[in-house]
């Protein structure tokens, strides 16, 4: 054989090897998310504070780490965030939204955050977390802690 088949062999088999291994070594589309990815996708969470009667909002959880909030209230804005994966179903994140009054003007910002299990199906969440609630300059006036039920929001058909 001479030499250039050798090397154009060698080359084919090389390319052979990694390509059945970078194709071999992807997830298929039907297998369970990975660990930090199980939270992916859209909630309804249900948030209680002691006194207070059950609020529901809407939450999305992207697969790059951003978190994003709408809430019931008229008088504040959506949230917006970020958390992260700290075990095998459980999470932590934080996000941000801003307040302002009837009038429509800007009154300050709440931040929050809140630590979160899944349950082994990956269709129910259940957390807490402390929201602070800062003025228009920037002077936290007050804290609330508070637990929180998800619900992920699943295809149906019409």
């Amino acid at each position: 054989m001479s030499r250039n088949r050798v090397l154009l062999a060698l080359a084919i088999t090389g390319c052979t090897v990694i390509l059945v291994t970078a194709v071999g070594g992807r997830p298929s589309l039907t297998a369970a998310p990975a660990p930090a990815h199980r939270i992916v996708g859209s909630w309804v969470n249900v948030l209680k504070v002691s006194g207070l009667p059950a609020l529901p909002s809407l939450v999305t959880f992207t697969s790059d780490g951003i978190f994003l909030w709408s809430g019931p209230f008229g008088s504040t804005s959506g949230g917006h965030g970020v958390w992260t994966s700290t075990g095998d179903r459980t999470l932590t994140g934080t996000f941000m939204y801003l307040r302002r009054n009837a009038g429509g003007d800007f009154t300050g910002t709440v931040k929050s955050r809140f630590k979160a299990t899944l349950n082994a199906t990956y269709d129910q969440a259940a957390g807490s977390g402390k929201a602070d609630f800062f003025d228009a300059q920037g002077k936290m006036v007050r804290s609330v802690d508070y637990t929180v039920d998800g619900t992920r929001i699943k295809v149906e058909s019409p």
